[in-house]
């Protein structure tokens, strides 16, 4: 419990450092992650809280196919995630 706050501070971090990658990627159309400027509940999130999670969701563009996404996916490091809603 003594190293809680400092793991939480590297755990928002880190999500937003990817959150921002992801949304720079041509084939996402949207990153959902309230600390994410421009991600939507934004506004309310800076005004009600003073963190964030490490938990988001990522929106791949309509002509993107369920080939590309599995590829994606697949590509990353860090782990692999549900497809839920693909195809």
């Amino acid at each position: 419990m003594r190293t809680m706050a400092v793991r939480l501070q590297h755990i928002e971090a880190s999500a937003l450092q990817i959150a921002r990658w992801l949304a720079a990627r041509p084939e996402i159309d949207l990153v959902l992650h309230p600390a994410l400027e421009g991600s939507p509940g934004h506004k309310l999130w800076k005004r009600d809280l003073t963190g964030s999670a490490g938990v988001f969701s990522i929106v791949f563009k309509p002509q993107a196919t369920k080939a590309e996404v599995f590829a994606f996916v697949d590509g990353l490091e860090c782990s692999k995630s549900a497809t839920a809603g693909v195809g």
